[in-house]
């Protein structure tokens, strides 16, 4: 297979460049063709060149073929000019393909405005000449883009070729630094006796090459890195086919003394998948195991190459490979290096927003969303290709290959080649964190807050004091990932992650953040008393306090004392609902509100009328008028029975009074929108909270009266908007219709179930559908404002209690 990265890394840079035979005009378009064909861009561009010079012509498919072996081997001067030639050519065959290429070669050079302009000028001329070249056309011309407003990084000041006699005019690459010594790849040795004159690389440490037990003379030898105690390294070794296409695999070693590599052996299979490139190791220590970051095409993935990870032991024994997905493209992400101390995951791609070809990018290893990956800036990256990063153990210098001009070439006229290898001092990073406290709730300035700042990439607690005042101040780490956790009496534990400080390298940045601490520890004290004989205190009383803004409920009875005590939360709101036997409920809406956590409230209940009295006001209170949120309860099922009683849908439809008032107004003109705004208002308080609060007080009065004995018949009918077929409303007024009935055996731990079960209370259940509302009411579902969200259409989806019998004992 022809892997894309390989090409522009190794096999643009394997020919000799021997001098040339006096060959003819046709002989050097015979071997330019041939080596064309074969991937050795170098020899094509070379042949066509004489061939040029010689005949003073080349046909259209010569060159453009010329400009593509230009373009393969980055003499981008070269394809220029053999793209510009090929389009002035009328009628030429692959003229959106030279169109393309002018493109890209401007957004290699850097000249971001003029590539989008080329872009575009392909998208108006070519758009649907080949869908994948306009699907990179589109990407490309955002990445160009980007590149074009992106800010400048400044974690360096300058980046050099790396020092001594390493970069040669060949092709280097692949650092990694340990001990003071370097070792690095390079593709500067011919095959011996090879047809096709290919090249080799070789490993070396500083200088020197590393011999390599067991490894063949015709391998690429590459990608090395080394274990935390350097006892083993993990490389690749790679093989050309039978032209210039190569397959890589990685293998283990022991590393001795000297830095040379002994009893190597090929990882296994969960590894090196069968007929595909796996390359470009890099080892992680997490003791006591490691992790192995690799780039591989192997099935799975999110594009051509991705990286991946597995763990293993010192025994060679590798988990199932994960893809590392969120840093994975369509494209090519290549040559992972985790950074220890840092816990940052080092990477190239092409497939990120960039400066042109591949760049160097890192994101925190903790992190796992694709935003958090960072572009390492325009200094370390260039409009070319930045592979390989690699950054020593304090962060002060980092290395890569790159073939950015300033590299060596291979051949001067042409400026082709070459990898080098390239380092820069990465600047000093501090963060000056100024931190002040203050109550969420009302804005004051806290102090004596202890605090602790935690940081996330060791787990180690960097800070740990009581803050006197209302602000601390301490200097971090620019590339580290920190935690802030504040403790105070009286407040809610509180981990404020220290995120997008956004620090400038090179100077010591103030950072400054304003944290808020939410109140805890609020407390609700309830006294009750007789309404009219109001010293009179009152034991067993039911107080059921219910969190209006989350449903949650709480209830208190106590019989030896008229105090009552909860803890709430603040700036909330509450419902507070007293009950006594012989004694009207009581209900009181509160908010917890700021500042004050002890809150007082003190309800007096007034004393229930004679059981005849309640008698009358029963039969009085009918019709009680139920009503449901579309399609409640259970939604979308056709049984009969409910999984919910009455009062668990009613704070729940009750809550979507914003949003009918939101969709029921919206058809209505800007001079109609209040008024329709004041109808909701009206149903939701009038009607549907009124019928609740009906029927709250219904219970309580109907206990009275079974608590005197009565024998109570209670009639319920359902009714449902005509939004839905009839039998599917039949079954939904009986789910209705069941929702009440259920609310008699639950109500109050079950204070109805004994009379339910000895007859004395009989519900008998009434449900019809859509047939029982009246005409003119909507039936369409496409039209929910009308159909499920007017007021018309509400009140028909309820269950009445629409008659109540007694006959007494």
């Amino acid at each position: 297979m022809n892997h894309r990265y390989f090409i522009i890394i190794l096999l643009s840079f394997v020919y000799t460049l021997p001098g040339i035979a006096q060959y003819s005009y046709k002989q050097h378009i015979k071997y330019a063709d041939k080596s064309y064909e074969q991937g050795n861009y170098v020899e094509a561009m070379i042949h066509y060149d004489k061939a040029y010079q010689i005949g003073e012509y080349l046909d259209e498919e010569s060159i453009f073929r010329y400009g593509e072996s230009a373009l393969n081997t980055f003499s981008l001067g070269v394809a220029q000019t053999q793209f510009e030639n090929y389009l002035d050519i009328d009628s030429t065959v692959y003229s959106h393909l030279a169109s393309y290429n002018l493109a890209r070669i401007s957004h290699l050079q850097g000249n971001y405005a003029e590539a989008i302009l080329n872009y575009n000028i392909y998208l108006s001329e070519y758009e649907d000449a080949e869908p994948d070249i306009t699907r990179d056309v589109y990407f490309l011309t955002r990445q160009a883009d980007w590149a074009l407003k992106a800010d400048s990084e400044d974690e360096i000041d300058t980046i050099y070729p790396s020092s001594g006699m390493i970069n040669t005019p060949y092709s280097e690459n692949a650092p990694f630094v340990m001990d003071d010594s370097i070792y690095y790849s390079s593709l500067r040795f011919s095959i011996p006796s090879d047809k096709l004159r290919r090249y080799r690389s070789r490993l070396f440490k500083n200088e020197k090459q590393i011999t390599i037990e067991g490894a063949r003379e015709e391998n690429l030898l590459s990608n090395l890195s080394i274990s935390d105690d350097g006892s083993f390294t993990i490389f690749s070794i790679c093989d050309y086919d039978e032209t210039y296409n190569i397959r890589c695999a990685l293998y283990y070693g022991a590393l001795d003394s000297i830095g040379n590599i002994n009893g190597i052996k090929k990882l296994p299979e969960i590894i090196n998948v069968d007929s595909t490139n796996t390359s470009q190791p890099n080892i992680r220590f997490n003791d006591p195991d490691y992790t192995l970051f690799f780039s591989s095409d192997r099935s799975g993935g999110k594009g051509q190459r991705d990286i991946w990870k597995s763990t293993f032991t010192k025994e060679l024994e590798f988990t199932e490979p994960e893809n590392i997905s969120y840093i994975n493209t369509e494209k090519d992400e290549v040559s992972p290096f985790f950074h220890e101390n840092s816990e940052q995951l080092y990477f190239s791609s092409n497939g990120h927003n960039g400066f042109g070809g591949y760049d160097i990018y890192k994101i925190r290893y903790t992190e796992t969303d694709s935003s958090s990956i960072r572009n390492l800036g325009n200094k370390i990256n260039s409009p070319l290709n930045d592979v390989d990063p690699f950054v020593n153990t304090s962060s002060s210098e980092i290395y890569l290959a790159s073939n950015r001009p300033g590299s060596k070439y291979l051949e001067d006229s042409y400026q082709t080649c070459c990898f080098d290898i390239f380092k820069a001092e990465i600047k000093d990073c501090e963060i000056d964190l100024i931190a002040e406290f203050y109550d969420s709730f009302d804005d004051t300035e806290l102090a004596e807050v202890s605090v602790q700042i935690l940081d996330k990439t060791n787990d180690e607690i960097v800070f740990n004091e009581l803050v006197m005042g209302p602000e601390m101040e301490i200097q971090l780490d620019c590339d580290k990932e920190y935690e802030l956790i504040a403790l105070k009496r009286g407040y809610q534990d509180l981990n404020y992650p220290l995120e997008d400080l956004k620090p400038i390298y090179g100077q010591v940045n103030e950072v400054k953040r304003k944290i808020f601490m939410d109140p805890s520890d609020y407390n609700l004290s309830v006294e009750v008393f007789d309404e009219e004989e109001t010293d009179l205190a009152l034991t067993n009383t039911e107080l059921t306090l219910i969190n209006l803004d989350t449903g949650e409920e709480k209830k208190l009875s106590n019989g030896e004392s008229n105090l009552y005590n909860f803890e709430i939360l603040p700036k909330t709101k509450y419902r507070i609902i007293a009950n006594k036997r012989a004694y009207d409920q009581k209900i009181i809406d509160f908010n917890s509100g700021v500042g004050e956590p002890d809150v007082e409230k003190t309800i007096f209940l007034k004393k229930t009328e004679i059981v005849q009295v309640t008698k009358v006001s029963l039969k009085n209170a009918i019709p009680v008028q139920l009503y449901f949120d579309n399609d409640e309860p259970d939604p979308k099922t056709r049984g009969t029975y409910s999984s919910q009683n009455y009062t668990q849908t009613f704070y729940r439809y009750y809550d979507r009074k914003e949003k009918f008032k939101q969709v029921y107004s919206s058809r209505f003109s800007r001079n109609d929108k209040d008024g329709a705004v004041y109808q909701i208002e009206e149903l939701f308080e009038d009607q549907i909270k009124a019928g609740f609060e009906k029927y709250e007080k219904f219970k309580n009065q109907l206990l009275v009266v079974l608590e005197a004995g009565q024998k109570v018949n209670i009639y319920l009918r359902g009714y449902a908007s005509p939004v839905h077929e009839d039998d599917y409303n039949i079954a939904l007024g009986k789910r209705r219709v069941d929702s009440i009935r259920k609310e008699f055996d639950e109500w109050r731990d079950g204070v109805f179930l004994p009379y339910l079960n000895s007859g004395q209370l009989i519900v008998t259940e009434r449900s019809f559908g859509e047939e029982t509302a009246p005409p003119g009411i909507s039936d369409d579902p496409g039209n929910p404002n009308k159909s499920i969200f007017s007021p018309e259409a509400s009140i028909e989806r309820r269950v009445e209690i629409d008659e109540i019998n007694f006959n007494e004992n």
